[in-house]
């Protein structure tokens, strides 16, 4: 079976969609199965191997970008040329744009079209961004993208949820497959980065990770807790760890006027065998963010047996159950995140048993367990499509 993926960026870019199409292209490929990568962040055409997987890169006209429609066609193109040039069987597209390209595509190509919502689809760019969708082509569009979409996998019962609100028709057709984290959690990458980091000062740290945008992940709330601590006499550090996005240089600032430069490790583009050390020695993660899905920063936190405090938004607490495995607590409340973090601090037995806890969690809803259900679904998938082919032409 070969499935095409299709997203806007892919590894060497690690967010959390870019991990989460690759672990799953990794598990297709143990699984026997050939994924194939398309994305749009080269500055020209590129045909490439990482870690075994094929990536297909291509640069999109900044103009399209901005230019919701014309976007759509010219994507919807493209994916019909893949599709046919490499004979895949099954399209899987991430996020509702380019899932409605993919749909218009398979008129064409007949091949199934699965597509995964990481967010409710009113919360991407493509919705709330400066340039509003007609209503009078988007509800067509809705009604068409979802009568051609085979599936609809969200990747939280949030994300159905507030996505259901905007296709009140065919919600059969959306399921919950939680994202998940592989037992080894590694990307391997030959051009990954070869910064070293020194942990000889990385001792007694709260850990957080994410990208770089305070519009989303509140990094900020994070340094001024930690101000206030250190003002309680409280001898602890704070490492971000961060990928690309537009605040860095916001977070050093920050940082200098809260004087607490010398606590605050902010790194980025480290390789994958130190995150999992900053991981295995953190004392707390924290994740303070204005809106989430369903984090992978957040399973790994808890594949890793760490106690959590993150906000109480999108898909967190299908993840962080108050008082079990970690605490709840309210968007940009920085009072709340010291208190909750104090407790912490304050009771190692408490921390202890959260982080044995979180453990348990991840070993019974965010394993391999939830990657397996999506092959077998995937297969089943693409074997009804041959079969209707099959019969289509032996009818002609």
């Amino acid at each position: 079976m070969k499935i095409l993926e299709i997203y806007n960026n892919f590894i060497p870019t690690i967010g959390g969609v870019e991990k989460h199409i690759y672990y799953l292209a990794k598990c297709f490929k143990k699984e026997g199965e050939w994924p194939i990568v398309f994305s749009w962040d080269a500055k020209k055409p590129s045909l490439e191997v990482i870690d075994g997987i094929p990536v297909y890169r291509i640069n999109m006209p900044k103009i399209l970008s901005l230019l919701r429609y014309p976007f759509v066609i010219y994507l919807a193109l493209i994916i019909f040329r893949l599709t046919k040039k490499w004979k895949i069987d099954i399209i899987h597209a991430h996020d509702y744009l380019n899932g409605v390209a993919a749909a218009i595509s398979s008129i064409f190509s007949k091949k199934p079209v699965i597509v995964t919502f990481h967010l409710p689809i009113q919360n991407t760019t493509w919705i709330s961004g400066k340039i509003k969708p007609s209503i009078v082509i988007e509800w067509p569009l809705k009604i068409f993208f979802i009568l051609k979409c085979s599936l609809i996998i969200c990747v939280s019962e949030y994300t159905k949820k507030e996505s259901l609100k905007l296709f009140k028709y065919n919600n059969n057709k959306f399921i919950v497959i939680r994202n998940w984290v592989p037992p080894d959690t590694s990307v391997m990458l030959d051009n990954q980065s070869t910064i070293h980091v020194n942990y000889s000062h990385f001792q007694n740290y709260i850990l957080t990770v994410g990208r770089l945008s305070e519009a989303h992940k509140r990094f900020s709330l994070a340094i001024l807790a930690l101000r206030l601590l250190r003002d309680k006499g409280y001898d602890i550090n704070l490492v971000i760890v961060g990928g690309d996005g537009p605040d860095k240089n916001y977070y050093i600032r920050l940082s200098k006027k809260l004087e607490v430069m010398d606590n605050v490790f902010l790194l980025t583009n480290i390789p994958e065998d130190q995150l999992k050390h900053l991981y295995r020695n953190s004392e707390i993660f924290i994740l303070p963010s204005l809106y989430e899905g369903l984090p992978l920063v957040l399973i790994e936190a808890l594949k890793f047996s760490k106690p959590v405090i993150a906000t109480n938004v999108g898909g967190v607490p299908e993840i962080i159950k108050h008082g079990y495995n970690g605490f709840l607590i309210p968007p940009d409340d920085v009072k709340k995140l010291v208190q909750k973090i104090e407790v912490l601090l304050n009771n190692l037995s408490l921390k202890e048993l959260f982080g044995k806890r979180s453990l348990l969690i991840y070993n019974q809803m965010f394993s391999e367990k939830n990657c397996r259900r999506t092959v077998i679904l995937f297969r089943y998938l693409a074997g009804k499509s041959q079969n209707r082919q099959q019969n289509m032409n032996m009818n002609c």
